[in-house]
């Protein structure tokens, strides 16, 4: 009964309500889950750890994101168009691809750290050591999401997913408990969650064994993604670091709790796009175009009422839950409109599963040109209420580019 209401159902909403079900329970399950073993932590680090602290913390994440933006980032993505499309690769090549790619990080963190010991500043020395040498073993092994995305496994998927959070969950929620020093929360997160990642990678390989290497075409769409990735992704953290020199780590850690929640209701909207991807590599450009754009209307109705929940909510949120942190609530509360601009990561989706190189590089380089010269600009001016406005219009733009790329498939 209940397949024959969700066949019946398909009328309407346009789009496969069975697979929507199948996998989406499982997804949406395990993302919620995941959001609310963040919140929890959230919650520790803004009543166990002190401002300073917290904004190193941060710091040292973005940082250690900008050298990776130099890594074949974009493998994952290829992987599991690879893997939809049929091309039954081993997660072990792709494993030591990552890796090899990987390593350079751990060199460029290390002479970070050598630039931060010069200074004196052994805190974040030692933290970027501890972060470079994990970090290559931690995004091979990370490999196994993409893949079991790729398999349409989202039930394996979603459990190893939220076994492989509760890991350093656990691990960091008591290093939080027995010290607020920063190096030992940053080792705390990193080793946790390398750890996590390989024993998970292991249960995934010992799944879907193969011997089969990648095929040439998923590295060389890799390595375009990668290359596409790279201006996006230091955008994507130059924020923190400019607050970081600019204003100070207290000022960061005000910034990161006036992102924060909106960034993990937006994470409770991505399994949509891990959904749609495996269909969207299969579905013609045509097809794309007369269906895809009544859908995100639909969704775009959705996001509206979550803003509207979240801005009126906020300040019970900060009051009871975040108090050293209420001089972040407005910040939030604009940083909030940002969800209107969800409906592009499900046109970027629907571009990067048609292989669309052309439109995707020019929507993320412009994209990110953009972002980083507004931050440059608005930041130094006007605080973190600059970087906020410098997002939402990153975001605006981000959003038309992608719409009329879409257009054009």
């Amino acid at each position: 009964r209940i397949h024959k209401l969700l066949r019946s159902s398909e009328r309407y909403f346009k789009t496969d309500m069975v697979y929507l079900a199948k996998g989406g329970s499982w997804l949406l399950s395990s993302q919620a889950i995941v959001t609310l073993l963040s919140f929890i932590l959230s919650i520790a680090y803004a009543n166990l750890l002190p401002q300073t602290s917290f904004g190193i913390y941060k710091y040292v994440l973005s940082l250690i994101g900008i050298l990776a933006a130099f890594t074949l980032t974009g493998l994952g993505t290829s992987l599991v168009r690879s893997v939809a499309r049929g091309n039954d690769a081993t997660l072990k090549s792709a494993f030591w691809i990552e890796f090899t790619w990987t390593i350079g990080v751990t060199f460029l963190a290390g002479a970070t750290a050598l630039y931060y010991f010069s200074l004196d500043n052994i805190t974040l020395g030692i933290s970027l050591l501890v972060a470079g040498t994990l970090y290559p073993l931690w995004q091979g092994s990370g490999l196994f999401l993409s893949f079991l995305n790729g398999k349409k496994d989202f039930k394996t998927k979603s459990v190893y997913d939220v076994g492989y959070n509760i890991i350093p969950f656990a691990v960091i929620l008591i290093s939080l408990y027995l010290s607020d020093s920063p190096v030992v929360i940053i080792t705390s997160y990193f080793a946790s969650y390398t750890i996590s990642a390989l024993y998970f990678f292991y249960k995934t390989y010992k799944k879907y064994p193969g011997e089969e290497s990648l095929d040439p075409e998923t590295i060389v769409y890799g390595k375009h993604l990668s290359l596409m990735n790279v201006l996006g992704i230091v955008a994507t953290n130059i924020d923190k670091v400019l607050i970081f020199h600019y204003l100070g780590a207290v000022k960061l850690a005000i910034y990161a709790f006036a992102i924060g929640p909106v960034s993990q209701i937006s994470s409770l909207l991505k399994p949509l796009s891990v959904l749609a991807f495996p269909k969207l590599s299969g579905n013609d450009p045509h097809t794309l175009k007369n269906t895809l754009p009544g859908k995100l209307l639909k969704l775009f109705l959705v996001i509206i009422i979550v803003i509207v929940g979240y801005i009126v909510l906020a300040p019970l949120l900060y009051k009871f839950l975040f108090p050293q942190y209420t001089s972040s609530l407005f910040y939030s509360q604009l940083y909030a409109l940002v969800l209107l601009f969800f409906p592009q990561e499900m046109l970027r989706t629907s571009l990067v599963a048609q292989g669309a190189r052309r439109a995707l590089y020019a929507i993320t380089m412009t994209g990110s040109i953009v972002r980083i010269v507004l931050l440059a600009v608005l930041l130094p001016l006007y605080g973190i209420l600059g970087a906020v406005i410098a997002l939402l219009v990153h975001n605006i733009i981000s959003l038309s580019l992608s719409y009329y790329y879409f257009r054009t498939l």
